[in-house]
């Protein structure tokens, strides 16, 4: 399979895609009649109903995507084809750290086109990769839409984002 153009659905046509802001990562999935999802053409995942594991990559093939600053930024872009089409995600984690234990990060999930925030993780200070539950999730829209991954961090330190996992 060369250059697939990955559809998240069986045959209703919805598709997933993720990107980071400045257009450098590009990440797109693909789930069958089966359930099979791929990831940049490799099978990440079996089974109904779905996961959806989104790796980030930052610049110079690091194995996440990066960022300074105390107020929420865009780290990266999903498109979601809404809860219509996909049914409604039931957990978010993400794998993320921060560069410094004494500097707090935050990650949430909103929707760029009503600014509503649908996961919030506060607080976090590991400096190692890992695991992170979102939390409660709300306002998923019923039709497609664009999310926003957001990340700060205090002052002086780094937000790193690895991955994103959403069950349904």
């Amino acid at each position: 399979m060369s250059n697939p153009e990955f559809v998240f659905g069986a045959s209703d046509g919805a598709q997933i895609k993720l990107s980071s802001p400045d257009g450098s990562i590009i990440k797109d999935l693909t789930l069958s009649p089966t359930g099979i999802l791929a990831l940049s053409g490799e099978i990440i995942n079996v089974g109904w109903p779905p996961t959806i594991e989104l790796a980030f990559t930052g610049g110079g093939g690091l194995p996440y995507v990066d960022r300074y600053g105390d107020s929420y930024a865009v780290m990266a872009y999903l498109h979601f084809s809404g809860t219509d089409t996909l049914g409604t995600p039931t957990v978010m984690t993400v794998l993320s750290s921060t560069s410094n234990a004494s500097k707090d990060y935050d990650v949430r999930i909103v929707r760029s086109d009503t600014g509503a925030v649908i996961a919030e993780l506060s607080g976090q200070n590991n400096t190692v990769i890992e695991p992170k539950d979102m939390g409660t999730l709300s306002n998923f829209p019923t039709g497609e839409t664009v999310l926003e991954i957001q990340g700060k961090v205090v002052w002086n330190a780094q937000i790193r984002l690895a991955a994103l996992s959403i069950k349904f």
